[in-house]
């Protein structure tokens, strides 16, 4: 019987270390259901999706370990792929907005073993111009908010971080003239905010 192949791709500057504690579990899983596997960290920002655009190729599983922005880089990069393997993913982060709208667990032998289970579901992947999402995207007021609050301060502070940083944003507010067709009906207006979301929450706002 032929080994599965599982791709561990692993941002190691993602989270806390309380989840990095808890890798070598999910490699025993792996181990012990026969996976043969390889494992890559990212060194730098979207270097997972290019690793996965120039390597996926010959695995049947990714495991991403990572927060929302590392699943969104192998997004990115699956979605450039012909024949796409499976993704596996590992919330490491120190949000997982994704993980906590799709009820994922953040315990990593039970994320193993459930993808050795080999049950596949499927999600929804928007594109905006030539950047996909998988499950926000957004213009206006705080945007830059999730991408640009250091690391260091979101480990520390957890929700916290983008609240200070969304406060120092204030100042910059302006509205963004917007015309939609939705569904054939246009919209125009001037908006200060907007998001195109498959969920119910996104950072620090929950609806």
């Amino acid at each position: 019987m032929e080994r599965k192949k599982v791709l561990l791709l692993i941002n190691p500057n993602s989270g806390k270390k309380n989840s990095k504690g808890q890798l070598l579990d999910a490699l025993n899983v792996f181990s012990s259901q026969n996976y043969q596997m390889e494992i890559y960290l990212s060194q730098k920002r979207m270097d997972v999706c290019d690793y996965i655009i120039e390597n996926a190729s010959r695995f049947d599983v990714l495991a991403i370990f990572g927060g929302d922005g590392t699943l969104n880089e192998a997004t990115n990069g699956l979605m450039q792929l012909e024949n796409k393997p499976v993704i596996a993913y590992f919330p490491t982060g120190t949000m997982n907005d994704f993980g906590t709208n799709f009820g994922l667990t953040n315990n990593m032998e039970e994320c193993a073993r459930i993808t050795c289970k080999e049950k596949v579901e499927f999600f929804d992947v928007g594109k905006m111009n030539s950047r996909y999402f998988n499950y926000v995207a957004g213009f206006g007021a705080f945007c830059n908010v999730s991408y640009e609050t250091k690391q260091e301060l979101k480990k520390q502070l957890g929700n916290m971080a983008y609240i200070i940083k969304a406060l120092h944003e204030i100042p910059n507010l302006h509205p963004y003239h917007v015309k939609m067709n939705l569904d054939g009906k246009v919209f125009e207006k001037d908006l200060m905010f907007g998001l195109i979301i498959n969920g119910n929450r996104v950072a620090v706002l929950k609806w």
